[in-house]
C-alpha cells in the first residue's frame, strides 16, 4: 500500500488506484447528503428514504455521467474495446449525463415507494451544488477543466498552489474550475439560506431554481473551457446546449407553466368514520352501556368515562374498564349490539354524503381510515348512501397497529396509487390527527364536541373546521395541495 504515489492518486493498494479526483467527488456527495438527510428529517421523510435514494441516485448518476462522457467524446473507441467503459480511472465523467440519468432513476424510485418526485426532489437536487462545488478540485488535480492560456498577473491574487496548478504544458491556464466551483457555493448559499427562507414556494419551485443557476453557470463557464465535449467533432459544446434546456426549463417550472400544463394530482382524502363522517356517538355509547352492564366493571363509568371509549379500539376499551376481560366474547357482544342500535340511532354526520358527493364531482380520491371493522363501517355507509363516493376502507381488521399509528393512511394511499407527501388527513379525534401528524400528511380537525375541540387544536392540526361542507372550499385553493413548505 502506497500512499500518494503520484499527484493524481490518493492511494496504491496493489494494481488498484483510487484517485484523488474520486476522493473529492465522494466527499462532494457525502457532504451533499448530510444536507440532505437533513431537509429530510425537517420534513418528516423516513431516513431510510434518503439512505436509498442517495445511494442508488448516486451511482446511476455516476453511470449516467460516464455514459454521456463516452456518447460526446469518441463512442467507437469504447464500442470496439467495452470494458473502456468501466474504467473509470482513466477519468472520463460529464454531470449532465449524471444528473439525467440520476433523476430519472429518482423518479421511478419514489413512485414505487409512493412519493412525489418534485416534493423530494425539492429538499435533494439544489444541494448537488455543493457536490459539484467539491468535485471540480478533482479536476483541479488531474490538471483539466480548464481555461484558455492566460498571462500569471492575473491570476497572481490566488493562492500559490492554485497557480502552480494553473501551469499546464509551461502556461498559466485560466482556473475556470476554481470559477465554477466558487458560483456554485454562492448558488447553493442563495437557495439554502435565501429562497427557502423569504419566497411562497410551491412544488417543484427548489429544482427549478438548481436548473436555472447551474444552467447559467456552465454555459458561461464553457466559453473559456478548452476540453469541452462537442457534438459530433464540430463546434458546439454539449454543456452549453444542455445547460440551455436547463434554463428554459428552469425558467418555464418557476413562471408556472408546467403546472398549467400538467395539473398537480390533487390529493387523496382519508376520512375517519365514527364521528367524521357517521354520527354514531350514541350508537356506540349505547352499546358500551349495554355490554359493561352485563360484567363487573372496574368502577362504574362516567360520563367522561363514555366519552373516552369513543376513539380507541374496543380492545383498549374493555381492558381498561373490564374485570378479567374476555375481550373477544366481549367485541363479538358489542358488534351485535351495534348492529342493531345502528339502525335506529345512526345517521350521517350534519352535510357528509354532500359533502363527499361533491368532492367525488371534483376529481377527489376518497378514502377512509377508521378502528372500526370494516364490515361494520360498510353497514354504515349503506345505510345513509355514502358508499358511492368512497374508493376504499380499512378498516381495524385490515392494520395491525391502530391509531395513533399511520400505518392504514399508508394502506388508503397504497390501494389507491395514491402520493404518501399529497394526502389529507380528516378527523374528529386525538388519535386520528395524530396519525395525520406521524405520517406528514395534511391534517384536518372536525368536532362537534365542544369538549374534544381544545384537545384536537393542542395538536396543532393544519387546519380546524365546524362543519364538514367547508371541506371543498378550503383544499380548492391550489397552494394546500401544491406546496412546498421548507
Amino acid at each position: 500500500m502506497r500512499l500518494f504515489p503520484d499527484p493524481t492518486t490518493f492511494i496504491q493498494i496493489g494494481p488498484l488506484e483510487i484517485k484523488w479526483y474520486a476522493i473529492f467527488i465522494l466527499s462532494g456527495a457525502l457532504i451533499a447528503y448530510l444536507f440532505i438527510k437533513s431537509n429530510f428529517k425537517k420534513k418528516g421523510y423516513p431516513s431510510s428514504l434518503a439512505e436509498d435514494l442517495f445511494l442508488g441516485a448516486l451511482l446511476t448518476g455516476i453511470l449516467g455521467a460516464r455514459l454521456w462522457y463516452i456518447a460526446f467524446s469518441d463512442p467507437m473507441a469504447y464500442i470496439s474495446n467495452p470494458l473502456r467503459i468501466l474504467n473509470f480511472q482513466e477519468g472520463g465523467l460529464a454531470i449532465h449525463g449524471g444528473l439525467i440519468l440520476g433523476a430519472i432513476y429518482a423518479y421511478f424510485f419514489l413512485r414505487k415507494k409512493g412519493y412525489h418526485f418534485l416534493d423530494v426532489a425539492d429538499q435533494a437536487m439544489y444541494t448537488i451544488l455543493i457536490a459539484q462545488a467539491v468535485g471540480r478540485w478533482g479536476n483541479f488535480i488531474n490538471k483539466e477543466a480548464f481555461g484558455p492560456v492566460i498571462d500569471q498577473s492575473s491570476i497572481a491574487w490566488l493562492p500559490q498552489f492554485i497557480q502552480e496548478g494553473m501551469m499546464v504544458n509551461s502556461q498559466y491556464h485560466m482556473p475556470t474550475f476554481l470559477y465554477e466551483s466558487i458560483a456554485n457555493i454562492i448558488g447553493f448559499l442563495l437557495i439554502h439560506f435565501v429562497l427557502k427562507k423569504v419566497a411562497k414556494l410551491k412544488r417543484g419551485d427548489l429544482v427549478y431554481a438548481y436548473l436555472m443557476w447551474y444552467g447559467m453557470v456552465r454555459f458561461f463557464i464553457e466559453i473559456f473551457r478548452t476540453d469541452a465535449l462537442l457534438i459530433g467533432g464540430g463546434e458546439i459544446k454539449i454543456a452549453q446546449v444542455t445547460s440551455i434546456a436547463f434554463i428554459a426549463v428552469g425558467i418555464l417550472g418557476y413562471l408556472g407553466v408546467f403546472r398549467k400544463l400538467f395539473p398537480v394530482e390533487k390529493p387523496t382524502l382519508i376520512f375517519d368514520f365514527d364521528g367524521t363522517l357517521m354520527d354514531t356517538h350514541n350508537v356506540i355509547i349505547q352499546s358500551f352501556k349495554q355490554v359493561f352492564s352485563e360484567v363487573p366493571t372496574t368502577h362504574e363509568l362516567s360520563d367522561e368515562d363514555y366519552d373516552w371509549v369513543v376513539g380507541p379500539t374496543l380492545k383498549e376499551s374493555f381492558e381498561r374498564f373490564v374485570i378479567n376481560a374476555d375481550v373477544d366474547a366481549l367485541e363479538a357482544r358489542y358488534r351485535k349490539l351495534m348492529i342493531e342500535n345502528h339502525k335506529v340511532l345512526a345517521d350521517q354526520m350534519p352535510g357528509a354524503v354532500e359533502t363527499l358527493k361533491q368532492l367525488k364531482e371534483e376529481g377527489y380520491t376518497i378514502g377512509i381510515f377508521s378502528n372500526k371493522k370494516t364490515d361494520m363501517i360498510q353497514m354504515g355507509m349503506d345505510q345513509v348512501g355514502m358508499s358511492p363516493y368512497i374508493d376504499v376502507v380499512i378498516g381495524s381488521d385490515l392494520f395491525s397497529q391502530p391509531k395513533p399509528n399511520p400505518q392504514g393512511i399508508y394502506l388508503v394511499l397504497d390501494a389507491v396509487k395514491g402520493y404518501k407527501d399529497n394526502a389529507i388527513m380528516i378527523g374528529d379525534s386525538a388519535g386520528d390527527i395524530q396519525a395525520g401528524i406521524n405520517a406528514n400528511v395534511y391534517t384536518i380537525a372536525y368536532t362537534r364536541n365542544e369538549k374534544r375541540k381544545e384537545q384536537l387544536l393542542n395538536l396543532k392540526p393544519n387546519y380546524a373546521l365546524d362543519h364538514l361542507s367547508e371541506i371543498p372550499s378550503h383544499i380548492r385553493k391550489e397552494g394546500l395541495w401544491n406546496h412546498n413548505t421548507n
